[in-house]
């Protein structure tokens, strides 16, 4: 099959049920370093990179990999969005916890956010971030108040920070506990997700992203 070319086409994605405790690469293509990935929308090319939040990952990594860039990372799989309902309270819910709110990664238009916490980590009586070996990530309908399930990760995959491109298309950002990154572009309106991969070999420092997103916001980690 052949791959679109960037950034004039994207395929879109939304890939989860399972644990991504391992990934299978589907088919390859890398991402020009140049023009980076974009969406096209009628008025306006939202690109990653004008993204804050990719930025400060890239930035973060790139301490340890000072190459690191857009593209190190070549298309893995795309698939069908599924979904299954989830665990967690929206925050429309009396039995939120709100403690979880600071965290929460909304839409332009406020009516979707993406839960990547609630399932993973809580507080102890110190307020010291307690984890789950898995992550349930959700996503948050405020119209319907609904949560729907989108991805499930296994102890050795973490999803460690996410933003949106538009209203209906996102994007999480994955690190593997060995030397693996990569992300998953969402389109809610195609019912797609697409996996991209790091080619290169990571090196880590002693703390990851997803540990320096949640002190960033005074949550304490144990060593």
């Amino acid at each position: 099959m052949k791959t679109p070319k960037l950034p004039f086409l994207f395929i879109f994605f939304f890939s989860i049920l399972s644990c991504t405790d391992k990934k299978e690469p589907v088919e390859s293509n890398p991402l020009p370093e140049t023009d980076s990935t974009a969406y096209e929308t009628p008025d306006k090319t939202l690109s990653f990179e004008e993204s804050p939040v990719m930025q400060d990952w890239l930035n973060f990594y790139r301490q340890e990999n000072p190459g690191m860039g857009m593209a190190d990372f070549e298309l893995e799989k795309t698939q069908k969005l599924e979904t299954i309902p989830g665990t967690v309270n929206g925050n429309f819910d009396p039995e939120f916890d709100t403690v979880y709110e600071p965290f929460l990664v909304y839409n332009p238009s406020k009516t979707l956010y993406i839960d990547l916490d609630s399932y993973h980590w809580s507080l102890d009586k110190d307020g010291n971030a307690l984890f789950e070996a898995d992550q349930e990530i959700n996503l948050i309908n405020l119209n319907n108040q609904t949560v729907e399930r989108i991805g499930f990760y296994g102890p050795s995959y973490r999803v460690e920070d996410a933003f949106w491109l538009t209203d209906s298309v996102f994007v999480l950002l994955e690190k593997s506990d060995g030397d693996e990154a990569g992300f998953r572009l969402f389109n809610l309106q195609e019912n797609t997700v697409t996996d991209y991969v790091n080619t290169q070999p990571l090196k880590t420092g002693e703390q990851s992203y997803h540990d320096f997103r949640l002190s960033k916001k005074g949550v304490e980690i144990l060593p």
